[in-house]
């Protein structure tokens, strides 16, 4: 596995700078550095300089035996355009040295389609497709792609009241914990988790209950609610009922539009779990698989 090393130099945008450097380089080791040595191995230099009036923000990547420099001056610095050119800066150097572009482009850490919706909102959805492909370098299809995502998310939206709201109920534990997973979720073999899972239902149908009892007083109208994880599917078919139970009790449910229980791996679910649910009216399951290539998995 090959080892990078990623100089942020004077500014505060590691986050940005990390993800795209790691979009470009999804095998690599990716360390970050704060002050700059003499270090030869692969690395790219990213940096802030304040020059009286001008701001410079620059990149100088040196991977492969390959190299790449690019740099802004900026007159009207905010963090917000900082962070922008810089990322712009790094992403130039990156594409340049491996040839590639990415099909969402500048995009990182970031829901393409509420971003959409938020510039539609601004911009009107023509200038919305223009700065996902001239500014983020976003490709047609990608762009395309998130604008129909965002107007289907709109015409759902739009069905809602002003007093709606949507139930999740969480249950932070799986039979067992994957390695790629950035959830806050719990090992059910492990000792601690365990001992916790009952007291944990029982503090969650309290909440429930009072949580019904808050949207009652503010006549708040429930459109839809959902049970994910972890693993809701960890839930043996009475601990299922007895939560979908109090739900029913503490909430009304006759403006809710679905109903949805995470039932994603298979080692946990099982007829009598999906019988249950039905019988107890969900009307929807989210299968969300990772992907379904055991080699992958393992």
């Amino acid at each position: 596995e090959a080892l990078m090393f990623v100089y942020i130099l004077d500014h505060k945008f590691h986050f940005e700078t990390e993800n795209l450097c790691r979009m470009f380089y999804p095998n690599s080791e990716i360390k970050l550095k704060y002050e700059l040595d003499e270090y030869e191995g692969d690395k790219i230099i990213t940096q802030l300089l304040n020059k009286g009036d001008v701001t410079e923000l620059s990149a100088k990547a040196d991977i492969g035996g390959k190299t790449a420099q690019h740099s802004k001056a900026l007159t009207d610095y905010t963090d917000e355009v900082g962070e922008y050119n810089l990322a712009l800066c790094v992403f130039e150097c990156l594409r340049e040295i491996t040839g590639y572009t990415p099909a969402w482009g500048l995009l990182t850490g970031v829901r393409p389609s509420k971003l959409m919706n938020k510039l539609m909102l601004s911009l009107g959805k023509e200038e919305a497709k223009e700065y996902f492909e001239n500014k983020l370098l976003v490709s047609k299809a990608k762009t395309q792609l998130a604008q129909d995502v965002a107007l289907a998310q709109t015409s759902a939206m739009e069905m809602s009241k002003p007093n709606s709201f949507s139930l999740y109920v969480s249950i932070p534990f799986c039979p067992s914990r994957c390695s790629y997973c950035s959830f806050v979720s719990h090992s059910i073999t492990n000792s601690n988790a365990k001992r916790l899972f009952e007291p944990y239902l029982d503090n969650l149908v309290k909440e429930i209950e009072l949580t019904g009892k808050i949207a009652a007083e503010n006549k708040l109208r429930l459109e839809s609610v959902y049970f994910g994880g972890g693993t809701p599917g960890i839930l043996s078919a009475e601990q299922s009922e007895r939560l979908i139970t109090a739900i029913k009790h503490s909430f009304d449910l006759s403006t809710c539009r679905e109903f949805t229980f995470e039932s994603g791996r298979a080692d946990v679910t099982t007829s009598e779990k999906l019988e249950t649910l039905k019988k107890c009216s969900v009307d929807r399951i989210s299968i969300n698989p990772q992907t379904f290539n055991n080699s992958v998995l393992e």
